[in-house]
Parts: C-alpha cells; structure tokens; sequence
C-alpha cells in the first residue's frame, strides 16, 4: 500500500507540473523559438516519466487487488470472468485523487489512535455508559470504514481500465 501511496503522489504531482509547464509554454510561444523548443523537450521527457509512474501505480493496484482476494481465489476468478471492463481515463483520475484523500485521513485516524493508547484504559476517553464506545473504538471503527471505502475505489479502478483488469488477472493468476 505504501507503493501506491507514494506513486500516487509522484503521479499527482507530475500531472500539475505538466500542467503548469503546458500553460507557460502557451503563455510563451510567441518568445523566443530556441527556448519554446527546449520547454517542449523538457515537457516530452516529463510526459515519459509521467506514464512510466502511471504504469507502476497501475501494477501497484493490481497487486493489491490481487493481495486483497487471495483468500477467495475462486470468487475473484469468476468476478473476473463475469466483470465488463470499461476505460474510463476522466475516471480513473477521480478514483486516484480519492485514493489519495483516504490515505491522508487514514494517517490522521493513526495518528490519532496512537494518541490515544498513550492515554491508556484509565482516560477520560471512555464512554460514562457500559454500551458507549471508547473514542478509540470510534476512531477505529472510521478507519476501517475509510479503509474499506479505499477497496471499492480499488474495484472501481479495476473495472475502469482495462490496463489495471490485465495487470490484476495476470498478477492474481502466477
């Protein structure tokens, strides 16, 4: 997860950056001809790097599609076998950046969990009522909720490129 994670981040910071560079490059034409044409270059070798990490971020999903449905191989086989892949670029997008969203709340709830067993079973954390839940309980129970909402986007990404349903099949399948 942590691949992911962090090619997902290099993959969203190279899409602004070639964002940016294609907007200057705009702004510029009409400068200089030698400097436009190195501002190309530069803006082809940041494309290349930027589909060789899209390309890694796609193998990084497939594997924890993979990983995650190891247990029911069968399952996942005739999930596969039964999906309709769709590409859906616009898609994809949207389901990385949320991807990215989660993984920043789920560094939060972390964070806060360790927080509170430093606290330990004497805090005030506790709930007054035998049926209440602790706030660690509460911070635990939001992260498995981000966590599983995290697996759909991850299912969601597998049906909407064709690329990561190749990767997964032939990654599930070794």
């Amino acid at each position: 997860m942590e691949n992911y994670n962090h090619v997902n981040g290099q993959v969203s910071i190279n899409e602004r950056a070639l964002g940016d560079s294609m907007e200057y490059l705009n702004t510029v034409t009409g400068g200089d001809e030698l400097s436009s044409l190195e501002m190309r270059d530069q803006i082809d070798e940041l494309c290349v790097y930027l589909n060789a990490a899209k390309s890694k971020r796609d193998k990084a999903v497939a594997a924890i599609i993979a990983h995650r449905w190891s247990a029911r191989r069968d399952e996942f086989r005739l999930l596969l076998e039964k999906m309709t892949v769709q590409s859906k670029p616009d898609a994809e997008k949207v389901f990385h950046e949320e991807c990215a969203d989660i993984a920043a709340q789920l560094v939060e709830k972390d964070q806060a969990i360790s927080e509170l067993k430093k606290l330990g079973p004497s805090s005030p954390t506790k709930g007054k009522h035998p049926d209440e839940i602790s706030e660690q309980d509460a911070e635990q129970a939001a992260k498995t909720l981000l966590e599983r909402e995290r697996d759909d986007l991850f299912m969601r990404l597998l049906r909407s490129s064709r690329c990561i349903y190749l990767l997964a099949k032939e990654t599930f399948l070794k």
